[in-house]
């Protein structure tokens, strides 16, 4: 993954990243945007494209259904 310096990025400020493959970043922003990270291949970007990611279009994280299932003799859960 490009590499990022938490501690110079402020809320406010632009943050620009730049990646010799475009994977990391479609992978970034299915992540962003709360898709099937498998479907990452769907946002792939084209030569020199460049795209603007609005922090306030970031949907609120839910957490998965799967964190939510619990199972206290595996691997009979029913």
């Amino acid at each position: 993954m490009p590499q990022v310096y938490e501690s110079d990025v402020l809320s406010e400020d632009t943050v620009i990243i730049v990646s010799p493959d475009s994977d990391n970043l479609t992978i970034l922003q299915a992540g962003l945007l709360g898709l099937d990270l498998r479907r990452h291949r769907d946002l792939s970007f084209g030569p020199g494209e460049v795209r603007f990611v609005d922090a306030s279009s970031i949907p609120t994280y839910k957490q998965p259904a799967s964190a939510l299932y619990k199972c206290s003799n595996p691997p009979s859960c029913t």
